[in-house]
């Protein structure tokens, strides 16, 4: 449980991080990590780049 939690946070850290340093990139980080993963997370990465 502690690993799922501790993965989560760096995706969210990671996605949060490069979306405000630089948001052109993130946008196409995205499109790599929906196939990477699966379909259900495609709608969570598009609100957090706002």
């Amino acid at each position: 449980m502690k690993r799922c939690l501790l993965a989560l946070l760096l995706a969210v850290l990671l996605l949060s991080g490069c979306s405000s340093s630089v948001p052109e990139p993130a946008a196409s980080e995205p499109a790599a990590i929906e196939p990477t993963t699966s379909p259900t997370l495609s709608p969570t990465p598009e609100p957090t780049p706002e």
